[in-house]
């Protein structure tokens, strides 16, 4: 038995969050880019066209999109954690996502890194936090422009 090289790149995704999960970070930043790669370089959905691949081998466009989106905020969390700060912020950034900026915050706070935590809870609409920290931190300025939207 052999696996469908098609089904790879999901498989890649799987592992690499079970990589991220255990603290591998190094390896699952592989696989992340890895199956990213794959989802980004090839049409997977080719398959359609084969008669011989059964049909739960076939995936939505939906499913594409969220796993190219789970290996993006994968890589993007796993480059933080490496110490890539600036190379992980950028990818938060060109994410656009809300949990993912929260999430990256979360990490950049644990690595004691204030400042970028403070911007990426801002980046998650999580003002709170934001201001927490800029308060903690005493950058009085960042912390008043944000009172606004604290509730």
């Amino acid at each position: 038995n052999t696996l469908d090289p098609s089904q790879l790149p999901y498989i890649s995704v799987e592992y690499a969050q079970q990589l991220e999960f255990k603290g591998e970070y190094s390896s699952a930043l592989k696989m992340f880019q890895n199956a990213l790669d794959a989802f980004t370089t090839s049409n997977l959905n080719d398959s359609k066209l084969d008669d011989e691949v059964p049909t739960t081998y076939i995936c939505s466009d939906e499913m594409l999109a969220s796993k190219k989106k789970a290996c993006s905020a994968g890589i993007a969390r796993c480059t933080l954690r490496l110490g890539d700060l600036r190379r992980g912020i950028a990818l938060v950034k060109e994410a656009r996502s809300e949990r993912l900026s929260r999430e990256c915050a979360a990490i950049l706070q644990n690595m004691s890194q204030h400042v970028e935590a403070a911007a990426m809870y801002e980046a998650g609409e999580y003002f709170e936090k934001a201001a927490a920290i800029y308060i903690e931190q005493h950058n009085f300025t960042a912390a008043a422009a944000i009172m606004h939207k604290v509730n």
